[in-house]
Formats: C-alpha cells, sequence, structure tokens
C-alpha cells in the first residue's frame, strides 16, 4: 500500500480530494485500491473523461506550488487525445 499512500499524498498537495481522485489514479498506474476505496462504478467512457479531468486537475494543482516536468510515453499513442487534453488545460487557466 506504499504506492497508494504515495499516489494520496501527491492529491493532496495538488488541493483534489484524495477519496474521489486516488482511486482513477491508482486504476491508471496498476496500484490496487480495493479495501481502502470502492472499485471504480462507471462505464469505460465515463472512466476515461474522468480520468483525463483529474489529471488535468492534479496537474494544475501541483504547477501552482512548483515546476512539474511532465514526461510522456509512447507519445505517437496519445497524439489526438493530446490536442484535446491540451485544448482543455489552455482553456481553464
Amino acid at each position: 500500500m506504499v504506492r497508494l499512500d504515495r499516489i494520496e499524498a501527491m492529491v493532496a498537495r495538488s488541493g483534489l480530494n484524495p477519496k474521489e481522485v486516488a482511486p482513477l489514479i491508482a486504476s491508471l498506474c496498476s496500484v490496487p485500491f480495493e479495501g481502502r476505496y470502492p472499485p471504480l462504478d462507471m462505464v469505460p467512457a465515463e472512466q476515461k473523461e474522468r480520468s483525463i479531468a483529474t489529471l488535468i486537475g492534479l496537474y494544475e494543482g501541483l504547477t501552482r506550488e512548483a515546476p512539474v516536468l511532465a514526461i510522456l510515453e509512447d507519445a505517437e499513442d496519445i497524439v489526438s487525445r493530446r490536442s484535446s487534453a491540451m485544448c482543455r488545460t489552455g482553456s481553464q487557466t
């Protein structure tokens, strides 16, 4: 559960609610969260949208207190999604 503790600490630093956000991030990172949080009860499309919104909120929250370096792996797989996510980020600031 150490990895889940780290996710919760990062979420708390961002100003987001760990109870709402930590399970989504844990799921993205393949970190087990059963026992601490209920299962994610949403259809895949909803989970995808909430995950994107969560990552944007997390990034924005963390950048308020210090610079953040984001490293993307397999960027060619996310080019179309990146444009959409970056547009959302740019429109929220």
